[in-house]
C-alpha cells in the first residue's frame, strides 16, 4: 500500500472527530431560539466540491477564509470563528501527511465528515427558521402538504386544484 494511502487511513478517525468537535462547538456558539446557523449545509456542500477539485491543502483553506470574509449579502454564511477552527483542526490533524496530495485528500474526507456532522446537529437542534406567521419553515414530515393561495385539496384524487375543481395552470387533471 503508498504510504500516504496508510498515512491517510490511519487519519479517518482524527479527521471525524475533529469534524464533530468543531460542529459542535460551532452549535454552541449559537442561540437555538435563533434561525441562524453557524453556516448553511449548502455551504458545506460547496466546500465538498472545492476539495474535489483542489490541487492543494492551502486553496482549501482560502477558499473558506474568503467565504468568512463575505457580508450576509454577499452570500457568505460563513460564521469567522467557525471558518477558523475548521482550518485549524484540519491543519492539525493532517500535520504529519508526507504529501501535499494526502492532505487535500483528507480535507476531502473532512469536509465529508463536517457536512454529516452538520446534518445532524441541525436535526437534533430542531426547527430554528420560521415564516412571519411564526410556522416551523419545514414541519416534520416534508412540506405539510401546504397548497397555493386559492388551492383546495380534492379528496378524491389527493391533489390540489382550484376552487372551482379545476387542475392548476399547467398542471394535468
Amino acid at each position: 500500500m503508498d504510504p500516504s494511502a496508510e498515512a491517510l487511513r490511519l487519519k479517518r478517525k482524527a479527521l471525524v472527530q475533529a469534524a464533530e468537535q468543531v460542529m459542535e462547538e460551532a452549535f454552541k456558539r449559537v442561540d437555538p431560539k435563533s434561525k441562524d446557523r453557524p453556516v448553511h449545509k449548502a455551504q458545506l456542500s460547496h466546500l465538498v466540491g472545492v476539495c474535489n477539485e483542489a490541487a492543494c491543502a492551502e486553496e482549501i483553506a482560502l477558499y473558506i477564509r474568503y467565504q468568512a470574509s463575505r457580508g450576509k449579502g454577499d452570500g457568505g454564511v460563513w460564521d469567522p470563528v467557525l471558518a477558523r477552527d475548521v482550518i485549524a483542526k484540519a491543519e492539525g490533524a493532517m500535520s504529519d501527511l508526507p504529501t501535499d496530495d494526502a492532505k487535500v485528500a483528507a480535507w476531502r474526507l473532512y469536509a465529508v465528515y463536517l457536512a454529516r456532522t452538520f446534518t445532524y446537529l441541525d436535526k437534533a437542534a430542531g426547527p430554528r427558521s420560521t415564516h412571519r406567521d411564526g410556522q416551523p419553515q419545514r414541519p416534520e414530515g416534508g412540506s405539510g402538504g401546504q397548497l397555493m393561495p386559492g388551492a383546495v385539496q380534492r379528496r378524491d384524487q389527493g391533489r390540489p386544484h382550484r376552487r372551482d375543481g379545476s387542475p392548476p395552470k399547467g398542471g394535468r387533471r
